[in-house]
């Protein structure tokens, strides 16, 4: 699997940031960015095995998610280094400060007002698994087990319907490649569902042609 079939988005919407200053008098807003709560497309992030050391060389958060080979700088709006607290990905925004970028200020403005609350990330799966019973894991779920942070930026509350068809296929397609972690012997058949699910999805994401 090539690193672009790797790669696998992440929203979350927090409760309305807060603007705190740090012990340099700089201002910050703090976004929760991943957990270990089951996603709607059946995904878990294991947070022991996110790798964030990369991204924190350069930690930009940029709003919503422009392509890697983007040209237009004002879709950067700031730098967020990211750290693992009480079992969550917690992002530290740090908006882009002088009047160069009226892009940021918005941004900014909008987070004030909560208008706009929600983080989503960009990872790419290193591991990825169908859970084990005897560890108390669901085995109709995806668990990302070893994966590396690539982008945060600050999004729109919602995804519009055809990037949550993405999501929802790319989900499919680590559920298909998943490993099972056990082989059982009962009649449990509910994994059918779970397939038969991600499947609709799936012929929904054709029928957009997309």
């Amino acid at each position: 699997m090539d690193i672009e079939n790797r790669l696998y988005h992440k929203r979350v919407e927090n409760i309305v940031p807060r603007a705190m200053t740090d012990d340099q008098g700089k201002e910050y807003y703090e976004f929760e960015l991943s957990n270990e709560l089951a996603d709607q497309h059946r995904t878990v992030f294991r947070m022991n095995g996110g790798n964030i050391t990369d991204f924190n060389s350069d930690p930009i958060v940029t709003y919503g998610h422009p392509s890697f080979d983007s040209t237009d700088p004002d879709d950067v709006i700031g730098t967020g280094p990211a750290f693992f607290q009480d079992g969550k990905l917690i992002g530290r925004f740090y908006p882009e400060e002088g009047d160069d970028n009226p892009k940021a200020k918005k941004v900014v403005s909008k987070i004030k007002q909560n208008m706009i609350r929600s983080a989503s990330i960009v990872a790419e799966i290193v591991q990825h698994t169908r859970g084990a019973k005897d560890k108390g894991e669901d085995p109709n779920l995806v668990y990302f087990r070893n994966w590396n942070l690539l982008m945060w930026g600050i999004v729109m509350k919602g995804s519009n319907p055809k990037a949550k068809l993405r999501t929802q296929a790319r989900a499919l397609e680590f559920y298909n490649s998943a490993e099972a972690q056990e082989q059982t012997q009962d009649t449990d058949t509910s994994h059918l569902a779970a397939t038969s699910l991600l499947t609709e999805q799936r012929l929904r994401l054709l029928k957009m042609d997309i």
